[in-house]
């Protein structure tokens, strides 16, 4: 079977039996409940690295001032003295939509599950009732 990998969400070519659908149904719905956890926690950090980046820039900036830098001289010198937590803070944010994209891949493929199954459903309407 031929996969296509694009996140963590692997989309085979191949009919899934009506077994497969129904465990890669349930794998898919436990993803997304841990998911939403998941989501909520690279928000909380995304949102700490902006609050520290903020204050970071702000208390850089002033003193700077203090200095005697002009306001140029000390925006300038701020975002480079800031740098490392822009890159945190960006890393944070980069983190946050992967989760968001993931999750959006994840009700995609659990939808497209669920309209396999359906399509099981109608063609196999007897499979697994236990007929002799």
């Amino acid at each position: 079977m031929v996969a296509h990998i694009f996140g963590e969400v692997i989309l085979g070519d191949q009919p899934l039996t009506p077994v497969e659908v129904e465990r890669q149904i349930r794998e898919t719905t436990e993803r997304l409940e841990r998911g939403v956890e998941i989501v909520r926690e690279r928000n909380r950090i995304l949102k700490d690295c902006e609050r520290l980046l903020k204050r970071e820039k702000a208390m850089v900036y002033m003193q700077h001032r203090s200095n005697g830098l002009s306001i140029k001289d000390a925006d300038a010198q701020t975002v480079i003295d800031t740098d490392p937590a822009h890159n945190e803070r960006d890393q944070a944010e980069v983190a946050y939509w992967y989760a968001r994209d993931l999750m959006v891949q994840l009700q995609n493929k659990l939808s497209a599950l669920q309209t396999q199954a359906a399509g099981l459903r109608t063609a196999y309407p007897l499979a697994g009732r236990g007929l002799p």
